[in-house]
């Protein structure tokens, strides 16, 4: 398995181009953009995770520990009281030929609705994730196996990688990462808020191992809403029409409903008419959430 991680890993790298070493501190979240991220948690278990290969690649000076911190959003429908997330990370280091290296990992981290670092807020959990690495660890290939290993000195490539596995989850859709920071003994040398677009945003990763399905990020405007309005007041003229914004996360059934269709209808899509003058509320529900639109008919 390490063998094929490795493969898998050297493959992604050689895909990225380099990343510049941004420095400054990382923006709060927020109504901003985050990586949306596709997961199939459907028969628990680790071979269920999403891999995220070769996150960043870099060059520089090799360190003796690293840190990774990232915020993680998922829906409270996903999980359950008995329900898990395993998250895992490693800095793996390369020679030119990609032929020499050591990976520098972290301690399994496990999530659940009660862990006191997984808030909840509009129909979300989110979760400030941070995994110190400071094992080393190198494939010996006499052996078939790792072994413990110093870490390599000096400047090369390198690049981080992380891990989101599941236990007791069965959800296939989507959950949302966002403000990754990699420290390398102490230093900030990467950071991703995925506010500005460019190649530092052609992430790759793959789900449940699987390495003939690579997938790519998706960046999206999120503000860790479940279900979010564009106008919570709309205006329209007796027999125009108007539409209602509304985007859920995950994507999914979006519902309306109007308070009064003497006054203003609305249709499976959005679409709200004007009927006679008046005011109308219409709801909105999608992912377990409501919100509401006043509608003025003139």
């Amino acid at each position: 398995m390490f063998k094929k991680v490795v493969a898998l890993l050297m493959a992604a790298t050689m895909t990225l181009s380099m990343a510049t070493l941004p420095t400054g501190e990382v923006k709060a979240a927020g109504k901003n953009h985050a990586a949306e991220v596709n997961v199939d948690f459907k028969s628990g278990g680790d071979e269920t995770g999403i891999n995220f290969w070769s996150f960043c690649g870099l060059e520089g000076n090799y360190a003796k520990n690293y840190e990774l911190t990232y915020k993680l959003y998922f829906p409270k429908s996903m999980m359950k009281f008995e329900s898990a997330l395993y998250l895992t990370s490693w800095v793996y280091a390369y020679d030119d030929e990609g032929t020499d290296y050591a990976n520098c990992n972290s301690e399994r981290v496990d999530i659940t609705i009660q862990s006191d670092n997984v808030m909840e807020k509009n129909g979300f959990y989110y979760v400030d994730v941070k995994l110190p690495m400071t094992q080393f660890l190198r494939w010996n290939e006499e052996k078939g196996e790792e072994e413990e290993a110093s870490a390599p000195e000096g400047k090369g490539g390198y690049g981080l990688s992380f891990n989101i596995s599941a236990e007791n989850i069965d959800y296939n859709k989507s959950i949302y990462v966002d403000d990754v920071v990699l420290k390398a003994d102490g230093v900030q040398v990467y950071s991703e808020d995925f506010e500005a677009a460019g190649p530092k945003h052609q992430h790759e990763y793959c789900i449940n191992w699987n390495e003939d399905n690579w997938l790519k990020t998706k960046i999206v405007s999120f503000s860790g809403k479940a279900l979010e309005v564009a106008k919570k007041a709309l205006t329209v003229k007796v027999g125009k029409t108007v539409k209602a914004k509304a985007t859920a996360y995950p994507a999914g059934k979006i519902t309306y409903k109007s308070s009064n269709k003497k006054v203003a209808t609305v249709d499976k899509n959005g679409v709200i008419k004007g009927i006679k003058k008046g005011t109308a509320t219409i709801t909105v529900k999608a992912n377990g959430r409501t919100e509401k639109i006043k509608v003025t008919v003139k």
